[in-house]
């Protein structure tokens, strides 16, 4: 059977070339621009979704910063910058005891922030410990405020070492927070990008 009668047989040869010569080319266009469409679209689905998906995950990272930051207004702006949250968290293990009770000790993770100065432990931390306040000081929120905080003295141990030093008494439900006075006392070095911290064999005269 010739191609005329392929479609029907009531064409003849000619007339068939004539009258489907064009469809044929339209339909050839037409198979031709959806299978193009479908490459395209197999071609840009796979960078739509990674697109999405990598604003999903900007959008959670953020939304989990806001987070952070709004539920930290108890956080002093000179005990935690927040920065070290943000860019990836250390915790540096210390047992923190009694003044006078040695017996009265706990070993804590602490939170290391190298924007702040000064230790920070729970009001609960504290008095399971026995450490009483001896003065209170002012200190800066994050949110700008400044509120008063007490203080207390303890000893701090890591590495076979022991030292003694103050901590700021905070809220029941913060969380420990360590600064540069127990960190350079116990001369230890913190890397950031590496998230590793390392000690030096002597601490430096200035």
């Amino acid at each position: 059977m010739d191609a005329g009668h392929e479609l029907n047989v009531s064409f003849t040869e000619k007339a068939f070339q004539r009258s489907s010569a064009k469809p044929r080319k339209r339909i050839l266009g037409k198979m031709i621009g959806n299978r193009f469409a479908l490459s395209r679209s197999a071609f840009i689905a796979p960078f739509l979704v990674l697109t999405l998906s990598t604003v999903s995950l900007q959008t959670f990272a953020f939304g989990k910063s806001l987070a952070l930051l709004a539920s930290a207004d108890y956080y002093l702006a000179d005990l935690c910058t927040r920065k070290e949250m943000l860019m990836g968290e250390i915790y540096l293990e210390l047992t923190v005891a009694n003044l006078h009770d040695l017996d009265r000790q706990k070993e804590i993770a602490f939170l290391v922030d190298t924007g702040a100065s000064r230790a920070w432990v729970p009001q609960k931390v504290a008095e399971e410990l026995g450490i009483d306040p001896i003065g209170s000081i002012e200190l800066e929120l994050a949110d700008g405020n400044v509120k008063e905080f007490p203080y207390g003295s303890c000893f701090f141990d890591f590495g076979g070492e022991r030292i003694a030093g103050n901590v700021v008494i905070g809220p029941p439900n913060s969380e420990p927070i360590v600064g540069t006075h127990v960190l350079q006392d116990f001369r230890l070095v913190i890397d950031m990008e590496r998230h590793a911290i390392s000690r030096s064999r002597v601490m430096r005269a200035k």
